[in-house]
This record gives C-alpha cells, structure tokens and sequence, in this order.
C-alpha cells in the first residue's frame, strides 16, 4: 500500500513538473516556434505517459482542439491577439500547450480523488 501511495504522489509530481516545464518553455520560447513545438510535443508524450489512459489521450486532443478553437472566435471578435499567429490568428504550439493543460486537469483530478484513500 505505502508502494502504490508514493507512486500516485510521483505521478502527481511527474505530471506537476511537466506542466511547469510546458509554462516556462512556453514563456521563454514562444518567438521560437520550431523549438516551442518539439519541446510541447516531447513534454505532450511524456505528460500522456504519466497518465496512461484512453481517456487522458481523448481529453488531450479533445481540449487540444476546443481550446484553440475558442480563442480563435476570440480573436476574431478582437478581444486579443497573438504576436506571432501562424493559423487562424493563433501560434502552431497552442494546440500543444491546451492539450498539455488537459492532462494537468485529469492529474490533478485523479490525484484529488486519491487523497482520501491516501489518508487511510
């Protein structure tokens, strides 16, 4: 039991720092968008092996598609816009960075329905 306890943490944490890594590459990359979409992609790969289920994989492309979809209507009402659009007035890594904010959501939801069974 204290095995399968510390291997949710490590996952939750797993899933924490890729999340983080996706923010700062993100932050400090975005003008570079070749290097932004291999790195959002790596860390895409490693957050869905994290997680390791259909349904993490649907929510990724699911989100990853709805979530540039929606800003894209943003924009087009003028309520921001991209520096650098490449598609539809959004940069080619945005998909990435939504479906990458997906899997964070169903971590952080697993990992809060563990922590009562944790306690125990």
């Amino acid at each position: 039991m204290v095995h399968q306890k510390m291997s949710e943490v490590k996952r939750f944490l797993g899933s924490c720092s890729v999340s983080a890594i996706t923010l700062v590459c993100t932050v400090f990359l975005w003008q570079q968008t070749l290097i932004v979409v291999l790195a959002l992609g790596a860390l895409s790969v490693v957050a869905l092996m994290l997680q390791r289920s259909r349904t993490t994989a649907i929510v990724f492309i699911v989100i990853a598609i709805l979530g540039p979809f929606s800003e894209a209507i943003a924009i087009y009402y003028g309520a921001w816009h991209y520096t650098r659009p490449h598609f539809l007035g959004a940069p080619l890594w945005l998909p990435l960075l939504w479906g990458n904010a997906g899997v964070f959501v169903v971590a952080l939801k697993r990992f809060l329905e563990y922590l009562p069974r944790m306690r125990a």
